[in-house]
């Protein structure tokens, strides 16, 4: 597998803060400017565009989580600890775990890189 496809598309290892961050970040910009493409253009309601926003929220969903899992690794928690984020008031916990707080000195998953 390429550098690319593991940083991204893969859960195994682990991410820090910073790559975490840029990722997140990286993908906030790419759906919000087809969003904002998709507003703009007026184009009907089913159209190519939204489809092309539909796919690209699926891909960076999956990026998002793959991210997560890895800076929870970082952590030296399991990436199950995600499913957390499904509730609602959880969603700060992992913003903060994974955006705020600095990495462990050991984790078990380090092993794995």
């Amino acid at each position: 597998m390429s550098l690319f496809s593991t940083k991204l598309f893969s859960t195994k290892g682990c991410i820090k803060r910073r790559e975490w961050w840029t990722i997140v970040l990286c993908l906030l910009m790419c759906c919000g400017s087809i969003n904002i493409i998709y507003d703009i253009s007026g184009i009907d309601k089913y159209s190519i565009m939204q489809l092309l926003f539909i796919i690209t929220c699926i891909i960076a969903l999956y990026i998002y989580i793959c991210a997560c899992v890895k800076r929870l690794h970082d952590r030296d928690k399991g990436g199950y600890w995600m499913f957390l984020s499904f509730v609602p008031i959880l969603r700060w916990w992992l913003l903060i775990e994974c955006g705020f707080l600095r990495s462990v000195e050991e984790s078990v998953y380090r092993e794995e890189e």
